[in-house]
């Protein structure tokens, strides 16, 4: 009798070394993985009281391998060979970058033909050809034959679509090409797996093949396709084999349970030495329980909990293991490992697409993908690439590594010219000749598979030998991750270039998505002791292998049993009437790898992602609801949630101590530092946005603008107007003077688009690139709009002198603070400075919308902590006022506000206006009402540097909606 409790393997080293002693190593063990033959070989050390040779190890594809003499190829080379054949076959043009993709469907459905031995001429007849619906079908049953002859009604050729066409035309291509395909191959002493098992499995049904004395041990197989059939069928009869089957009579007993329906026909045709129909570790008592989680993070972070509940005394050594049935929870899987685990052994290997080299080639890819010329531009000019991927690729750390400085310099001077595309050799120049040839070489576009690979391999070099100065384990890991992708690039590289087959090399389009595909598929190991320590593992590495304590993650229904996403040209019907794998054969697959898993299990906890989204049902698996309604066990659902409740954010309250009153101090009594008005307005809209932006010197980051924005648009107009007054400063300038500006509509045009062209590219030679470009286009003629409009107006207010423009004005405040007097230095530029019929006239340009922004309650209301009654505008030209009024000591300042949007407008009025009991009244003169604004401009400077009054939020949010520090403040 079989002893439940005794795990698998362990159960098949006992029975061969009970009846074959020290001969055990004259046997040939053959193992679905190669972790089974460890956990073997252990067990095995356990029996022999003498030191023994292990018995020798197969595989099946070592063993077709050995019966035909073909090598396996590689599967770049077998793709080539394969598009050779379809071309000798189907006359066609077609490219290989447009073959590749659909090429592997093909061979993949070769394969699965080949595994199962299948007629494929009755299946890839020619349709053309196709007379009698059953002829050559007699070996297929009545119910077969019938699935086939409703598949073959929908595509009758008569009347038929395009898509029938090309079906047909398809179909009738591909039996030819099978035959070629594999003869090419063969004559080559090569071949793919389906072909190698096929070959190998028809010369032991013709003419059998010899294995001598050599007794091979089949070891835990479960679902064996028609080729392993027969080779298993062989060495049965010769008397060279003998089987291991892992069952419970749970599912062999009952014919509805998918779980058995592969093992039930195994133990019928190869039945084990030993065989106990009773046999069932499933229904022994187990602790199993069922545990919904509503996110995946939440799964992987329940895992020390879940652990301590299947392993009380936290003593993790390799009968506890952890499942992932989605080895996408790896690496959060990791981080969420209890800290007691002292020694963990990893089976999935670490994916390279999640280390920082895959990350460059990636971004290296979409640079190339995305790099274009200008329109009509010879293939010889350079090309030019994207900011945000050139930005991406020199920030990135390997680049860093190996040109700090030079990436560095380049990243500033992108941002600072506002460069959106970027020449290949416009920033060539660095000061390190070695950085510069490795920038430059990442920043040319490639047109061939093989220039490109050329770059890739120096980087990598480079790459390497900046980190191999670092001395650190970090930077042997980094290390390791750019050889493991160095060697993959070398690899697909040698198999496409030495490939007969190819006339050429594949397009920059194929090679890259190849590339990207091989680098995804790649794995680096994780170095441990495969039978020591935790084990986590996905859920294939689990075949053969018992655990006594087992936690299983991502159980959901649209995780397991994963769905057949493979790509085939062979439809269903057609799958199903020849006796092809179909979508249940692969459910049952799943189901026996779950309930193997379980049935040696003392302590289990499944857990699925109970959270329903766009992309998952949130379901349990059918298995876990098998279990639950069908299982002798009892299996409670436990369901896990988390509270999300808003915290409301504690205000932030910054004292006037340390450095803060001392970087207050550098703005008294003639410091280093002066007041402007937008600072001190920034100051009344929220004193903690003063504090972060000028004591703090929190600064958002300069971007690269894809748009003008409002700042930019300003900067254009007021140096466009600038550059049309400054030669008439201190000119008396009548109605004719503006007239005559206004006609000099070209030279308007011109000024406009050289500081278009200075904003956005940072430099005035750049306006061919404005004329090229639409949008700044629209910006250029907005900007003109507004300087005809600014001068259409003052060509009203004539006669004036303009006095200055951007001219700078500094000022002082004499301040009381705690009983002390200081003085507070401002400075600021105005815009531009009149004299006019009624006095000295400060202009203050805006290219915002006006609203009611002339307009204000008060000279109280200005200080206001309310941010509707508030006008910034109004303020700032207040205090030049003031401020112009004791430059000039004489009344008469009056105070205009030019909204250029609206200056077309015929009823436009630029003064500012004070609301008073008969509404609003323009202020001609700013003068009366000076000493009320300096008076409140002090007390509110006196509350700014007292010490003792810290730096705290506005109350008003509506002040947060446009504030960069929102997110520090949590508003």
């Amino acid at each position: 009798m079989l002893n439940p409790s005794t795990p698998f393997l362990q159960q098949a080293a006992e029975s061969l070394y009970r009846r074959y002693g020290e001969h055990i190593s004259s046997l040939t063990l053959v193992f679905p993985s190669r972790r089974a033959r460890l956990y073997f070989s252990e067990y095995l050390s356990h029996l022999i009281a003498k030191p023994l040779w292990q018995p020798k190890a197969g595989s099946i594809d070592e063993l077709f391998a050995g019966i035909t003499g073909l090598k396996a190829a590689g599967p770049y080379r077998l793709i080539a060979e394969l598009y050779s054949a379809y071309k000798r076959n189907k006359v066609t043009d077609e490219t290989f970058d447009h073959f590749y993709f659909w090429g592997e469907v093909m061979l993949s459905d070769f394969d699965t033909l080949d595994k199962y031995l299948v007629q494929v001429d009755p299946l890839l007849r020619n349709l053309a050809a196709l007379k009698g619906v059953n002829g050559g079908l007699d070996f297929l049953s009545d119910e077969q034959q019938e699935i086939i002859q409703s598949f073959w009604k929908t595509v009758d050729v008569k009347g038929s679509s395009r898509i029938r066409e090309n079906f047909v035309s398809l179909w009738s291509a591909l039996l030819p090409t099978y035959y070629d395909f594999k003869s090419t191959l063969r004559e080559k002493g090569c071949g793919y797996q389906g072909m190698i098992h096929r070959q190998g499995a028809e010369m032991l049904k013709e003419s059998g093949f010899d294995f001598g004395p050599e007794k091979f041990i089949f070891i835990g197989f479960n679902a064996l396709t028609g080729c392993e059939k027969i080779l298993f069928r062989h060495l049965k009869k010769s008397g060279n084999a003998e089987f291991f089957w892992d069952y419970d009579r749970y599912y062999l007993a009952n014919k509805h349970q998918e779980a058995g329906l592969f093992m039930r026909e195994n133990l019928r045709e190869f039945p084990p030495v030993e065989f106990d129909e009773n046999y069932s570790p499933f229904a022994a008592e187990k602790d199993i329980q069922i545990v919904a989680a509503p996110s995946d993070a939440l799964q992987a972070k329940l895992l020390p909990k879940l652990l301590a509940e299947v392993c009380p005394e936290q003593a993790f050594d390799r009968r506890t293991a952890v499942v992932l049935a989605d080895e996408g929870l790896l690496i959060p899987t990791l981080y969420s490992l209890p800290q007691s685990t002292d020694t963990l052994n990893v089976t999935m290997g670490y994916p390279i697409s999640h280390t920082p080299i895959y990350s460059l080639v990636e971004l290296i890819i979409r640079l190339q993908k995305n790099a274009r010329r200008a329109d009509g531009a010879q293939e010889n000019q350079p090309a030019k690439f994207y900011h945000k991927d050139v930005l991406a690729v020199l920030q990135h750390q390997y680049v860093r590594a190996v040109a700090g400085e030079e990436a560095r310099e380049l990243c500033e001077k992108i941002v600072a010219q506002n460069r959106i595309y970027i020449s290949a050799g416009e920033f060539a120049a660095g000061r390190d000749k070695k950085s510069q040839t490795f920038i430059n070489q990442i920043f040319e576009q490639y047109s061939t598979a093989s220039s490109f690979v050329a770059m890739l391999q120096e980087l990598m070099e480079a790459i390497a030998t900046a980190e191999q100065r670092e001395d650190s384990a970090d930077s042997a890991l980094r290390r390791e991750y750019v050889a493991q992708a160095y060697k993959a690039v070398n690899q697909l590289s040698e198999a496409l270039s030495e490939s007969p087959a190819l006339t050429g090399e594949p397009s920059m389009q194929v090679f890259m998505s190849l590339l990207r595909s091989a680098l995804q598929g790649l794995r680096i190991p994780f170095e441990g002791e495969p039978i020591a320590g935790l084990q986590l593992m996905g859920m294939l590495e689990t075949r053969t292998l018992d655990f006594e304590n087992l936690v299983v993650l991502s159980l959901g229904e649209d995780i397991f049993p994963r769905g057949i996403s493979a790509p085939s040209l062979i439809p269903y019907n057609l799958r199903q009437g020849f006796g092809l794998p179909t979508v249940e054969q692969h459910e049952a697959i799943y189901a026996y790898y779950f309930y193997r898993l379980l049935q040696r299990a003392k302590r289990v906890r499944l857990v699925y992602n109970s959270q329903a989204t766009d992309s998952s049902t949130g379901e349990m698996s059918r298995y876990l609801r098998q279990l639950m309604l069908e299982s002798p066990h009892r299996v409670p659902v436990q369901s896990v949630a988390y509270s999300v409740t808003y915290t409301k954010p504690q205000p932030i309250v910054v004292e006037k101590t340390g450095e803060v009153a001392a970087l207050l101090g550098t703005y008294l009594d003639g410091g280093a530092r002066a007041l402007s008005a937008s600072t001190l307005s920034s100051y009344m809209a929220c004193p903690l946005q003063f504090y972060f932006k000028k004591i703090a010197n929190l600064h958002e980051p300069d971007e690269v603008a894809e748009e003008v924005d409002g700042r930019m648009l300003g900067n254009i107009f007021h140096k466009s107007v600038r550059a049309l007054y400054e030669p008439l400063r201190k000119q008396n300038l009548t109605e004719e003077d503006i007239k005559n500006l206004l006609r000099k509509r070209e030279k308007i045009a011109e000024l406009v688009e050289e500081f278009t062209a200075e904003e956005f590219f940072g430099s005035k030679k750049e306006v061919d690139e404005v004329r090229r470009n639409g949008k700044l286009l629209m910006v250029k003629e907005a900007v003109q709009k507004y300087v005809v409009s600014t001068l259409t107006y003052d060509m009203q207010q004539t006669p004036l002198t303009v006095e200055g423009v951007e001219r700078e004005v500094n000022g002082e405040v004499a301040v009381s603070i705690n009983g002390r007097e200081h003085k507070l230095r401002f400075t600021g530029s105005i815009d531009r400075l009149d004299t006019r019929p009624r006095g000295t006239c400060i202009v203050d340009y805006k290219t915002g919308s006006a609203g009611d922004k002339t307009r204000f309650a008060s000279v109280e209301a200005l200080f206001s902590e309310s941010a509707r009654e508030r006008r910034p505008e109004v303020f700032q030209t207040l205090l030049y006022s003031l401020f112009i009024q004791k430059e000039k000591g004489a009344a008469g300042v009056q105070p205009s506000l030019y909204f250029v949007r609206n200056m077309y407008k015929s009823d436009f009025d630029s003064q500012i206006k004070i609301k008073t009991d008969k509404g609003y009244e323009a202020i001609d003169d700013a003068t009366p009402y000076l000493p009320r604004f300096e008076e409140l401009l002090q007390e509110k400077l006196a509350e700014l540097f007292d010490l003792t009054h810290p730096f705290t939020q506005t109350g008003e949010e509506e002040t947060c909606t446009y504030c960069p520090y929102k997110e520090i403040c949590h508003r």
